[in-house]
């Protein structure tokens, strides 16, 4: 409020100051981090904007952002930073990670990994292989400031089931791994391109749909073990079953038809009757979802598979 009343010119400098300098001193000896005060803002936050997920959303991307980024004022100012109080505060051991996780239609499992203030030799492919069940290939390492960011693949076999993925994931192995760099908090974002359903379990603490990526956000404290998910996402065999019988019936229906219109003189009328009524069956039975999946592609190249099939 005082950084706005100075921005809005109804407070002078030394005005917003006063105000500003003895909250900051007593937030400093009431909570123990950056980590700490930022899920206190969040959650009175809610108090006044529970209603509100995309504002809700961006409170919490930016909290993402201050832990995370290394050229964050949270990153660069420790927490027990000398506000000239005379009080001894003592440091904060807290350090943030994430982890994205993206499933493919084919069995392609790709990982990128943030590893904050990142020094040692320490390997992470493992922890990666436990995590989503195949031995991933790095195809890029990079520094950002002190953290380290790697992106891995790999190709998973058996995840690929009809027109359906099931991924097991298991961030444990991660999550220990990390414990011993001193990481305290893992972000986790689980993505795929969703034709069908698309569901985590156990439930996400958030998930939204965002060109054409469906995510789930997970927040996660690592001074307890970290549960396993399951990402199942496309049609499940049920439908596809249905879909097949259904598409049989059609080509019966279409052969008969196709006689019937023959012997009234109405056969011109077929290819339009014959198309749009294969374009309702396709739709009504997850027909279009099913060829675009089975292609393994996604996106256009699924669409292109799908109009091909």
């Amino acid at each position: 409020m005082a950084r706005w009343g100075y921005a809005a010119k109804l407070l002078g400098e030394d005005e917003a100051w006063n105000i500003i300098m003895p909250m900051a001193q007593r937030l400093q000896l009431t909570v123990g981090s950056w980590q700490e005060l930022g899920l206190d803002y969040l959650n009175g936050r809610t108090r006044w904007y529970i209603r509100e997920d995309v504002s809700r959303r961006w409170a919490e991307n930016a909290y993402r952002v201050l832990l995370t980024k290394p050229e964050s004022p949270w990153r660069k100012y420790p927490w027990n930073l000398d506000l000239g109080n005379g009080q001894h505060v003592p440091a904060s051991a807290v350090k943030t990670a994430w982890i994205e996780i993206a499933a493919h239609p084919a069995g392609l499992m790709c990982v990128r990994l943030q590893i904050p203030d990142h020094s040692g030799q320490d390997e992470y492919d493992s922890a990666i292989a436990e995590a989503v069940g195949c031995r991933p290939q790095t195809k890029k390492e990079r520094r950002d400031g002190t953290d380290l960011i790697v992106d891995t693949e790999c190709a998973r076999s058996g995840t690929t089931r009809g027109a359906q993925v099931v991924a097991d994931l298991h961030l444990e192995p991660i999550a220990r791994q990390l414990r011993r760099e001193g990481v305290t908090q893992l972000f986790s974002y689980i993505e795929n391109i969703p034709r069908g359903d698309s569901n985590l379990y156990p439930v996400a603490y958030d998930s939204w749909t965002e060109k054409g990526w469906h995510y789930h956000l997970g927040y996660h404290s690592l001074a307890r073990p970290l549960p396993d998910a399951t990402l199942i996402y496309g049609i499940p065999p049920q439908k596809v079953q249905v879909f097949f019988v259904a598409g049989g019936l059609f080509m019966a229906l279409s052969l008969a038809g196709a006689w019937t219109l023959r012997r009234t003189g109405w056969e011109t009328h077929f290819p339009t009757l014959f198309w749009a009524a294969w374009i309702v069956v396709t739709v009504s039975f997850h027909g279009l979802a099913i060829a675009g999946f089975d292609s393994g592609n996604e996106g256009t190249g699924a669409d292109i598979q799908t109009l091909a099939w």
